[in-house]
C-alpha cells in the first residue's frame, strides 16, 4: 500500500493540498501531505491526540471525501488508509 505517492497537480505544481479532518461536531484543518488510492498523510497543526482513529477527510477545491482509518502518528503528522 503505496501511503506516500506523489502529490502533483494537474497543473504541475507540488505542494500540500488543504484538508478538514471531521468527526462528530468538529473540525481540525490539515495538510495533504500525499495522497493515492489507498491513503493519504496529513499534516496537523495541534490537536493531534484529540483526532479519533477514525474519521472523514475532505479535500478543498476537489470532490473528494473519504473515510479514513489512522494507520499510525507522530508529532504532527499522521498516515492514513482509506475505508471502503
Amino acid at each position: 500500500m503505496d501511503v506516500m505517492a506523489d502529490n502533483t497537480s494537474q497543473n504541475g505544481s507540488r505542494g500540500p493540498k488543504l484538508g478538514l479532518i471531521c468527526f462528530g461536531q468538529s473540525t481540525i484543518d490539515c495538510a495533504i501531505l500525499s495522497l493515492s488510492a489507498f491513503g493519504a498523510a496529513l499534516d496537523v497543526a495541534s490537536f493531534n491526540d484529540k483526532i479519533p482513529n477514525e474519521f472523514t477527510l475532505r479535500v478543498f477545491g476537489e470532490d473528494i471525501e473519504r473515510r479514513c482509518a489512522i494507520v499510525w502518528r507522530r508529532d504532527r503528522r499522521i498516515a492514513v488508509v482509506f475505508s471502503r
